[in-house]
């Protein structure tokens, strides 16, 4: 239908503000969730998990540290957001 692709243009619009702006946008999100698919895949496609959600969202951390079961990520305060810290925890040796 081509009403959702109004709406899509429209969600795009509203973010970016300018058709320049919401152009960089998209092609941000979609090459966050393609590089999440190619780090973070196992039994499930990568942006379907939590390291991947959080990639899409955040990009790449600023600070990886990682052990045998764990793995902690460090975001930078910005103009937009506190410094931000994510934890993953693996269970059954699966990746979250």
């Amino acid at each position: 239908s081509n009403e959702k692709k109004i709406a899509l243009d429209k969600f795009w619009l509203e973010r970016g503000e300018t058709k320049q702006r919401s152009r960089e946008l998209i092609k941000i999100y979609y090459n966050r969730v393609q590089s999440s698919n190619l780090f973070f895949t196992t039994f499930k496609e990568g942006w379907k998990t939590d390291r991947g959600l959080i990639y899409i969202i955040f990009g790449e951390p600023d600070r990886v540290q990682k052990s045998y079961n764990q793995e902690y990520w460090y975001y930078s305060s910005t103009s937009r957001r506190d410094a931000t810290e994510f934890f993953f925890i693996k269970k059954n040796h699966e990746e979250s």
